[in-house]
């Protein structure tokens, strides 16, 4: 209880003294609990290449006096949900999230946020939390004959095939294979994309009946 003199200080209804009635008058004030929930995100490390894990740590804290009920903590791109029944006051919980950066991601920063809320507290807290996607050059090449058997003095065709499955553009491509007398420069192929060459090829004709020929294609790029 308390004395004001204040003449605008605000009257609920239906209280003990519903007006004002002078120049001093009593007054009862009730100051609640208030709700609070504190958020904190980070990861075990920083640089991650694409198809690799990291894990996340998501802690929640009850800071206030009051029993946090129906508490919940989303994280969409972790895929991450969890609903906790109760957080009583000082209670603290820690989640850990194993994360696996897509393929294909493409190098910078990956960024995302949690969001937790609770019966009390209807406006979510959100905490974010970054990563560096590294950039990653990578291809998958696949080299196929045709016909697969040949006799002396016939030609037959490689096809070598060259797909960039990294998450960054592959520069100035080149590719050689002395045997088969193939040497070429590709340039540059984006991300996600692939170059087929078909290359002839001669069997000698004094080349030994039933000898099979084993040839390399090397494949190199300025980024790779």
């Amino acid at each position: 209880t308390g004395q004001t003199f204040s003449s605008n200080y605000p009257v609920t209804p239906g209280a003990f003294q519903p007006a004002l009635a002078g120049g001093g008058d009593s007054f009862v004030t009730k100051i609640g609990n208030t709700a609070e929930i504190f958020v904190r995100k980070f990861s075990d490390r920083f640089e991650v290449r694409p198809g690799e894990t990291v894990t996340f740590f998501i802690e929640v804290l009850n800071p206030s006096a009051v029993t946090l009920t129906n508490v919940s903590i989303d994280d969409p791109r972790l895929g991450f949900f969890v609903a906790v029944p109760e957080l009583v006051p000082g209670e603290v919980r820690i989640f850990e999230v194993v994360f696996t950066v897509p393929a294909g991601t493409p190098p910078g920063l990956l960024t995302n946020t949690v969001a937790v809320a609770s019966a009390q507290i209807t406006e979510p807290v959100t905490e974010e939390s970054e990563i560096h996607v590294t950039e990653t050059p990578a291809l998958l090449a696949t080299k196929t004959v045709n016909p697969p058997a040949a006799a002396p003095g016939e030609t037959v065709v490689f096809t070598i095939a060259i797909q960039n499955v990294g998450n960054v553009d592959l520069i100035h491509v080149r590719m050689t294979d002395p045997l088969i007398g193939l040497e070429e420069t590709i340039g540059d192929i984006p991300v996600g994309t692939s170059v087929v060459i078909e290359w002839p090829f001669v069997i000698p004709p004094d080349a030994q009946a039933g000898l099979t020929i084993a040839n390399t294609v090397t494949i190199v790029a300025d980024n790779l």
